[in-house]
């Protein structure tokens, strides 16, 4: 499943007024515009292996983008790569740590064992909502680049579909 032409253009107009450093936190470059190729990568979505969840402001049918988590799996295991990006005049209201919680159900609903993050050093932020979020949250630092893993323990879900199996 893909996102609908209007929901791109969306995506798209919400990245450019997006800043270079909330940019740069999110994609480790700097980006002025998503080419044509890699957008097509990011918004077309199998929520399978990649889940999105955006969050909107604005009247039903006519909200702006403000906000976007997404998880990818891994292609060798049952972990899955975790981002997020939001908005500046959104920051810091519980956006972010409301769209992981939303993400870390659907992944734990689709047999996920946990999330894996690339954090820049400057990134608090973002920590933080790691580490409210999960009180399983490893951090490591190497290079400039905080790794975190956070395992998911006792799901329910998966438990039952491995004992029918």
């Amino acid at each position: 499943m893909s996102m609908s032409r209007d929901q791109w253009q969306d995506l798209c107009v919400s990245a450019s007024q997006t800043s270079d450093q909330a940019v740069y936190y999110r994609y480790f470059t700097s980006l002025k515009a998503m080419p044509h190729s890699r957008m097509q990568e990011y918004v077309n979505i199998d929520y399978q292996s990649t889940m999105s969840l955006i969050g909107l402001v604005g009247p039903q049918g006519e909200g702006q983008i403000v906000a976007e988590g997404r998880y990818v799996k891994h292609a060798s295991s049952a972990w899955a790569d975790l981002a997020f990006l939001v908005d500046e005049g959104y920051q810091g209201l519980g956006v972010a740590t409301y769209l992981f919680q939303l993400l870390m159900r659907a992944a734990k609903v689709r047999c996920l064992q946990g999330f894996t993050a690339d954090v820049l050093v400057g990134n608090k932020a973002m920590l933080r909502v790691f580490e409210k979020g999960s009180s399983k949250a490893e951090v490591h630092m190497e290079g400039g680049v905080y790794t975190v893993h956070i395992p998911f323990e006792n799901n329910p879900v998966c438990r039952i579909n491995e004992e029918e199996d």
